[in-house]
């Protein structure tokens, strides 16, 4: 939520009335590519592939055609050209 600019009394108050408690998944804190964690890694991929899978049937489900060429070099430019 802070990303989406509120200020931090905001987001704070929102997240406690939400009653959220931060869970960390990761053995190794702040390093998601760390051996320990790789089996969240792993997870986690699993997790992305699925939507990117599922993505694809309903954009070719409703005749939109995968654009994923272009979404890919587009994604590496914004990327390497920062």
């Amino acid at each position: 939520m802070y990303a989406t600019k509120l200020p931090l009394e905001l987001v704070m108050i929102i997240m406690g009335f939400a009653d959220y408690r931060p869970r960390h998944t990761l053995e190794v804190p702040h390093d998601p590519l760390h051996p320990t964690n790789r089996k969240a890694l792993d997870q986690y991929l699993q997790h992305c592939w699925q939507i990117i899978v599922w993505c694809d049937m309903m954009m070719r489900g409703l005749r939109l055609g995968p654009w994923w060429a272009f979404e890919v070099e587009d994604q590496v430019s914004l990327l390497w050209y920062r």
